[in-house]
């Protein structure tokens, strides 16, 4: 995996997740009512093909994020999709470095460190993907990711300030 490679593609889905999200944000704010009718200007699948896509959308470019600093800083990177282990597989001055980025977000809008943010998403690739087979009577643990979108801008632009350690990689298991 190449590290320029996977920040492009960490970048791009960002902007799709974006995108999906202003369908959610339309709703929201009452600017769009989801229709059954499959003749209406907003049919209720686009609605509800939004709201489930951006998690699953969202949490691959948190992955490839990850993984592309793993790769800048050490020529590897942790295969799996849990952002909570990925983040942790970092070393600790990387670690740092993206924490430090996370400083200059107004706290107000969201709370937490970066570390928190991913742990508190770090299972929405798999959940928001297997959302319709989850046992009755439980909820998805995804939820909206302004808090995910904020950490995954400063994974990015941690990224552009990194030197460059390798331009290969291999995947370290587990």
């Amino acid at each position: 995996m190449d590290a320029n490679i996977a920040i492009a593609q960490a970048r791009g889905l960002r902007r799709v997740a974006a995108d999906l999200d202003r369908v959610w944000d339309d709703y929201l704010k009452g600017n769009r009512t989801p229709a059954a009718d499959k003749d209406a200007e907003f049919p209720a699948e686009e609605f509800l093909g939004s709201m489930l896509a951006a998690p699953v959308v969202r949490a691959l470019a948190a992955e490839l994020a990850l993984k592309a600093v793993a790769i800048k800083t050490t020529g590897t990177y942790k295969r799996g999709h849990d952002l909570l282990k990925l983040f942790d597989a970092l070393d600790q001055e990387t670690q740092s470095a993206i924490e430090q980025q996370r400083e200059g977000v107004i706290e107000r809008v969201v709370h937490g460190s970066v570390r928190s943010i991913l742990a508190k998403h770090k299972d929405d690739f798999t959940a928001s993907r297997y959302v319709g087979e989850m046992p009755p009577g439980s909820k998805p643990t995804f939820a909206y990711g302004l808090d995910l979108d904020i950490a995954l801008q400063d994974l990015i632009a941690v990224f552009e300030e990194l030197p460059s350690a390798s331009r290969r990689a291999r995947s370290v298991p587990g």
